[in-house]
């Protein structure tokens, strides 16, 4: 695949090999190809990657994901952690359509003994069990008044138990053995699919049993796009164009100029981009950079204060290369100096701390969490970790501090 034959290309391959290979995960990259191959060739849209699996080279390289990991600042660690036990879930988003092929196919290719359906439990909470306790003792008081006490009583009973399981909408269990010799199962309602058993557990049991689970997300949007594809693979080529649709930064080409121009002009229908915020902020910024309309899309969530300090920031790289802040400077310098994502957080930890990429993604959970007396522990380990990572030339007294609490307001920011 381009670009994968580079250097630092066949550096994070072998890196990402060395893992998978510990980990005892090559069937699982392999099980992974295999699925979005077969949808693909069954002219199925699929999406370019979700969630942390977009972070893997050796995935971007097979093609089940069209995200480059390398350009986009992800760590494949975010995806298969060796500090984590177990294989990490998979989500993919497929047209609505693809989601039962996809089960149809696990099942052939794996056998449907081996397949299987999980379990979501709708449970009670505090106004839907004051409501069925009003209904289950207005039913049995033979038009007698009901007592509110006997009410509350009931409902706290009720609060927290199962109201209903459910199939669960994305999550499918791919085993070693037959399914039915290792879980409960539960017969399917009339509604839900029975081509693969259904298990009575739920996801986070299964997982937490050490299961291989994937995601099938179906997604109306993709359905359209497929269409779109289709079209353009069939026009007529652009000069230089490789593929029939070319990437957004060949600005040399007309349909792409096209393209960009769109979403200045149009209010496309159905697309996040026709929000008024977000055109408003195409329009100041004029954006024609895929990496620059990222940020626009990830500012656009914290609201309207931060949408004006980013579109009215600049990054100034500091003076100096290995002090703290020139640090900071160096790792927000594609986000306009300003932290929008959580990769940047580990970033941070491994170049001005010397983390492994494990020890920033550990930090980043933490942090994210808010316990005071966790932070209080990261804090002081944090700030030794840069006195003993950088040259004694480059500390600056308080830069330490100040950088985790830059760390610290961003974890708060994302959580509000």
């Amino acid at each position: 695949r381009d670009g994968c034959t580079t250097p630092m290309g066949m550096w994070r391959v072998d890196a990402e090999l060395k893992l998978i290979r510990e980990a005892g995960a090559a069937k699982y990259f392999l099980l992974l190809h295999g699925l979005v191959s077969h949808l693909r060739s069954k002219g199925i849209a699929v999406g370019p990657g979700r969630g942390a699996s977009g972070s893997s080279y050796v995935l971007y390289g097979l093609g089940v994901t069209d995200i480059d990991p390398i350009g986009a600042g992800l760590h494949f660690e975010s995806f298969l952690d060796p500090a984590r036990k177990g294989i990490p879930a998979f989500h993919l988003d497929v047209e609505p359509r693809g989601v039962e092929a996809a089960v149809k196919y696990l099942a052939n290719r794996y056998g449907k003994d081996k397949v299987a359906r999980l379990t979501a439990y709708t449970r009670y909470l505090e106004l839907a069990a004051e409501r069925k306790a009003e209904l289950v003792l207005g039913r049995n008081a033979g038009g007698n008044p009901v007592k509110p006490a006997d009410v509350a009583d009931l409902a706290a009973t009720l609060v927290g138990r199962v109201k209903v399981p459910t199939m669960h909408p994305t999550a499918i269990v791919i085993a070693t053995s037959p399914v039915a010799s290792s879980f409960p199962l539960r017969a399917p309602r009339t509604t839900e699919s029975g081509m693969v058993p259904h298990l009575a557990w739920d996801r986070e049991t299964v997982e937490e049993a050490g299961q291989l689970v994937v995601h099938l997300l179906g997604l109306q949007a993709l359905t359209p796009v497929a269409t779109a594809l289709k079209a353009a693979a069939g026009a007529k080529r652009a000069g230089g164009q490789m593929g029939p649709v070319p990437h957004p930064s060949r600005r040399d080409l007309e349909s792409v100029r096209k393209a960009w121009r769109l979403l200045y002009e149009k209010d496309l229908p159905k697309l996040q981009l026709s929000a008024r915020a977000l055109k408003e902020m195409l329009d100041a910024g004029r954006t024609v950079d895929l990496n620059e309309l990222t940020n626009v899309y990830a500012v656009a969530r914290f609201g309207p204060l931060a949408r004006k300090i980013y579109l009215g920031a600049r990054a100034t790289p500091s003076m100096g290369t290995g002090t703290p802040l020139a640090i900071l400077s160096q790792v927000t310098a594609s986000t306009r100096g300003i932290f929008l994502y959580q990769e940047q957080v580990v970033d941070l930890a491994v170049r001005a701390a010397g983390y492994t990429v494990s020890d920033g993604l550990r930090l980043q959970k933490v942090l994210a969490k808010g316990s005071p007396e966790m932070t209080a522990i990261e804090r002081e380990r944090f700030i030794d970790a840069v006195a003993l990572h950088l040259e004694p030339e480059a500390q600056r007294a308080g830069e330490a501090e100040a950088l985790f609490a830059c760390l610290l307001y961003t974890s708060d920011a994302a959580d509000d």
